[in-house]
């Protein structure tokens, strides 16, 4: 499946707002990406994080599969709740799949092949489940790198349900695409968590991103 057509080639493309229902010529991007314009987004939440410049992958892995390495469980004494939080991230990256951004999740077991590598901890020593750690290039915002960290146990040791596995899986995939924490309440990238599935502003939010011309910031 090419996600390229879905790209601003020659900044004419047509990308469809699942929250309006209306299609939405992209070559006005990204000058008037605004909330009125784009109901249900938090772009400009995003912008004023990254200092008004699109943060993504660039075109050349776009035009290919994305690979996906996960790492061999750490055991929680628990064989079923081990199959179960694996399964949980699986689906948070067919979920992901599914808004149809230019970033088509594929699994590999060559982690020498992987573009991005899923590790698992026991736990962080803060109050958090999930990091990704990733590098970008400032000039024209193209992201280089990234590796997702994910703990199967809270600070406090407790063992993580699939329910909560599956939403800080899906909410640190979308801080790999590019997303950024907002404030709109019940997003997938909202902080605290609240839900395990992705929101249309989620999804309107990630299609935009990746419809913007890649050589130009946001004025």
């Amino acid at each position: 499946m090419n996600r390229y057509r879905n790209l601003a080639l020659a900044f004419t493309i047509v990308i469809v707002n699942p929250i309006t229902q209306e299609a939405e010529n992209s070559s006005a991007f990204p000058f008037f990406v605004t909330p009125d314009r784009w109901p249900g987004t938090y772009l400009e939440e995003l912008f004023k994080i990254r200092n008004q410049q699109v943060v993504r992958w660039p075109i050349a892995l776009l035009t290919r599969n994305f690979y996906i390495w996960i790492a061999p469980i750490l055991t929680t004494g628990d064989s079923v709740l081990d199959v179960a939080h694996v399964r949980a991230v699986k689906e948070s990256f067919s979920e992901w799949n599914k808004v149809r951004i230019p970033l088509l999740f594929v699994f590999t077991s060559d982690s020498s092949k992987a573009d991005v590598k899923l590790q698992w901890v026991s736990n962080f020593e803060e109050k958090t489940i999930g990091k990704v750690l990733w590098k970008h290039n400032p000039k024209n915002g193209h992201m280089l790198k990234a590796s997702i960290q994910i703990a199967i146990r809270r600070s406090d040791q407790t063992l993580l349900d699939t329910i909560t596995m599956k939403a800080i899986s899906l909410h640190e995939i979308g801080h790999m695409t590019g997303l950024e924490h907002t404030r709109q309440d019940r997003t997938i990238m909202q902080t605290p968590i609240k839900i395990a599935h992705l929101d249309p502003r989620d999804q309107v939010s990630a299609q935009i991103l990746y419809s913007m011309p890649f050589s130009i910031a946001r004025k």
